[in-house]
């Protein structure tokens, strides 16, 4: 592993915590709206999983940057993605794992 020290002490010189928190946030919530289109192409079970990762990461991190608003955003962009998988998915949770199934079958949408 090669760590970029030099981009890390520029990024805290210039950069507050609650904006590197944003940008961190909203780089995860594009990681999930892409897995999830995936899952809705290719109706991945993969992609709904890594979907959801994703999408844990950006409300982590958008509730460390303090902005309840950049909350609800993240929730609004990644939601309506997530439940058309879920949707996609609620015949086919044979082939889930037991983690999605129970996701599919709960309802546990945001």
């Amino acid at each position: 592993m090669k760590l970029d020290l030099e981009a890390a002490r520029k990024e805290l010189k210039e950069k507050s915590e609650d904006a590197i928190e944003r940008e961190t946030a909203i780089k995860w919530a594009g990681r999930a709206v892409v897995c999830y289109e995936k899952c809705l192409e290719d109706g991945s079970p993969e992609m709904f999983s890594r979907g959801d990762d994703n999408y844990h990461e950006a409300l982590e991190h958008s509730a460390l940057a303090e902005d309840p608003s950049l909350v609800g955003e993240v929730k609004a962009e990644i939601g309506k993605r997530r439940k058309a998988c879920i949707e996609k998915f609620k015949n086919k949770s044979a082939f889930l794992s037991l983690k999605q199934t129970r996701t599919v079958r709960g309802g546990n949408l945001p």
